[in-house]
C-alpha cells in the first residue's frame, strides 16, 4: 500500500490497514511518501516503483 503525504482521503485509513495486517501477523509494505497527494503524478511514480519491486532480480 501507498500513500502521499498530502493526501486528502486516504492517510488515515491506508495506515490503519497497514496497523490491522500487522496485528493479523499478515505480511505488507506501507510506504509513506512525502510531497505527494493523490494525483497522476503520484500514481505513476507508484506504478514505476510496483514494477520495479515486480520485476526485480532475484
Amino acid at each position: 500500500m501507498t500513500v502521499g503525504s498530502e493526501d486528502p482521503w486516504n492517510i488515515d485509513c491506508t495506515l490503519y490497514y497497514r496497523d490491522v495486517l500487522d496485528k493479523m501477523g499478515v505480511r505488507n509494505q506501507t510506504d509513506y511518501v512525502e510531497g505527494y497527494g493523490h494525483d497522476a503524478d503520484f500514481w505513476g511514480q507508484c506504478f514505476y516503483n510496483f514494477l520495479a519491486k515486480t520485476f526485480k532480480a532475484a
